[in-house]
């Protein structure tokens, strides 16, 4: 798979910092190929016949990355919950879930840690500090690596594609960011509350037929009826915030609240993927939720 002028500063950017033994993270918005980027950078170390530790946030992304290095004609082993990968992989998909509890396992000289979604190693995760500073080289992917402490934990080297600059260029969708309205099936649209009121009311709001309360249980049968345009909808309470993208999303609605600039932008995110040519609805719950996604779209620039 071939890539953009701009993935492939990314992936020299970083290839260049393992050569020198450094740490660094790479900043794409949402949608413009992150995992494309992480797949190239493991298949040229993996050529050097060095290894490749892959720490991704969730078991839909675990499917994703898989997915995308068979494509590429990369072997790529899974370590996830019972699974256990063979010692001798040399390269290790998994989750933080799973890597808790044995990522020692994959502590080798040579081995390269990939970790996606890099903002959630920062002061208040210990123990995904500890798996980015057990390895000798590492390199960090995300949309917002603004957590306290993230940037420095990779020692400050980041290379950034802007917001602004990938709407430009077609690669994100625009966006606009609104007051509340009642959620409507149109767009696709994604509808984030953690508040059992809330959610009656969103819910009361929509056709019975057009909607699904995302739910563990049955996680993989609604996003696969979403995913087929047979549900118009999803109401979720703080999940799909991350590791899941669906490109019909045009419309977000923030019922959740937030301080957090990344949750924000998290959220805001699912829908700004490019979809022939519509542009990215935003509804915010109140004013200071519209705030915090302002503020969170400034930092992405």
């Amino acid at each position: 798979m071939q890539l953009r002028t701009y993935q492939r500063s990314a992936v020299e950017f970083a290839l260049d910092h393992v050569a020198k033994r450094k740490r660094s993270v790479i900043q794409l918005p949402t949608g413009t190929g992150k995992s494309l980027v992480f797949v190239h950078i493991a298949n040229r170390h993996l050529k050097q016949r060095k290894r490749v530790y892959l720490v991704v946030s969730t078991a839909e992304a675990v499917t994703q990355f898989h997915r995308l290095c068979l494509l590429s004609g990369i072997r790529a082993v899974l370590d996830i919950g019972a699974d256990t990968a063979p010692s001798l992989a040399p390269f290790v998909i998994t989750t933080y879930a799973t890597a808790w509890r044995r990522f020692r396992a994959w502590i080798k000289p040579e081995t390269l840690v990939l970790l996606d979604e890099c903002h959630h190693v920062n002061y208040t995760a210990p123990v995904n500090l500890e798996i980015l500073q057990s390895f000798p080289m590492a390199i960090g992917a995300s949309a917002t690596p603004w957590s306290r402490g993230c940037l420095d934990f990779f020692d400050g080297n980041r290379h950034m594609y802007r917001l602004s600059e990938s709407i430009a260029a077609g690669h994100n969708a625009p966006y606009q960011i609104e007051h509340w309205q009642a959620p409507q099936a149109q767009g696709s649209p994604i509808i984030y509350t953690d508040n059992g009121d809330d959610l009656r009311k969103i819910c009361a709001s929509l056709k019975a037929s057009d909607y699904a309360i995302y739910q563990r249980r049955n996680a993989r049968l609604i996003i696969q009826r979403y995913r087929s345009d047979l549900l118009k909808a999803i109401v979720v309470r703080r999940m799909l915030t991350e590791g899941f993208d669906n490109p019909r999303c045009k419309a977000v609605y923030v019922a959740r609240q937030t301080q957090s600039r990344i949750a924000a932008m998290q959220m805001s995110g699912r829908a700004l993927r490019p979809h022939q040519g519509r542009k990215a609805m935003i509804f915010v719950m109140n004013q200071e939720l519209e705030r915090i996604a302002k503020q969170a779209f400034r930092k992405a620039g």
